[in-house]
């Protein structure tokens, strides 16, 4: 019954999930979800380390949407949008730029003006710092929580901080031939 509850709140509250308790999934009482209410533990999985894609593909492939929420009181269109906020962290993780084009249909949007709407949203919740450059239609990302923090993140993260500590150094070069 705990970890039932644990699941569903997680679930309504993915962002403070995110932020708070990104092992979860590791914790024994969620794992014994596993056998005791399988479709749960897979949506807190989806939730957890997903994207909408992959929550769009978990709902219809477990009775739909509707249907799969239902049980465990929870709203489709609410766990829609915490997804959408949650996948475009996932590809601001990667990317530094994202095309409008191209983030409405990662994010499965219908219409392409909602990009901005999203973005806001995201920025809004504090998982990501960015800003949108209307004239070229593309976000600027300056700064985004990694869903996940494994071995490519790290990877990710070191090169990162080794192309900073390049751009500095030929500032303090250039400042220093002045």
């Amino acid at each position: 019954q705990v970890a039932h509850e644990t699941a569903v709140g997680a679930i309504r509250d993915p962002v403070s999930l995110f932020i708070y308790q990104r092992d979860s999934l590791q914790l024994r009482v969620i794992n014994a979800l596993k056998s005791h209410d399988a479709q749960l533990f897979g949506l807190l999985q989806v939730f957890q380390e997903g994207t909408i894609a992959d929550y769009l593909e978990y709902t219809s492939a477990n009775g739909g949407e509707d249907a799969l929420l239902k049980k465990y009181d929870l709203d489709p269109s609410s766990c829609q949008s915490h997804m959408r906020i949650l996948s475009l962290c996932t590809l601001a993780a990667e990317k530094d730029i994202i095309d409008y084009d191209e983030l409405s249909q990662y994010l499965r949007l219908q219409e392409s003006d909602d990009v901005e709407r999203w973005v806001i949203d995201t920025v809004g919740s504090g998982l990501l710092d960015a800003k949108l450059d209307q004239m070229s239609a593309k976000v600027i990302v300056r700064r985004a929580k990694p869903r996940k923090l494994g071995p490519q993140e790290w990877s990710a993260m070191r090169n990162q901080l080794a192309a900073w500590k390049s751009t500095v150094e030929g500032l303090i070069t250039s400042l220093e031939k002045q």
